[in-house]
């Protein structure tokens, strides 16, 4: 009895020695995935549309990108869903690339 009680303290010190931090480990995730939506899809959102189905417009998925080194300028011109974990939800973020630029002189 003695060894089986000595053998599980054994094992439950091992396992909580290897055991990750989840207090110390990072609260995102490594990388933001963009998914492309249509200009109708776009506008709703604009006007302020709240959207409950959020997957639904995770239809057309572009690219994904480490999340410390956000890039956007290698996307075409369009409407973009930017997603990525935070805190244990799901963000969503719109951005709209355009195809013009405006300069002031």
């Amino acid at each position: 009895m003695k060894r089986v009680s000595l053998l599980f303290l054994l094992m439950a010190l091992i396992s909580s020695l290897f055991a990750n931090d989840l207090l110390k480990s990072k609260a995102q995730s490594p990388y933001t995935y963009y998914y492309q939506i249509s200009n109708k899809e776009a506008a709703e959102l604009y006007k302020g549309k709240t959207v409950k189905d959020y997957y639904k417009l995770l239809h057309t998925k572009v690219d994904s990108f480490l999340t410390s080194k956000f890039d956007t300028t290698n996307l075409n011109p369009g409407h973009y869903l930017l997603t990525k974990v935070s805190d244990n939800q799901v963000r969503l973020e719109l951005k709209t690339i355009q195809d013009f630029y405006l300069c002031s002189a």
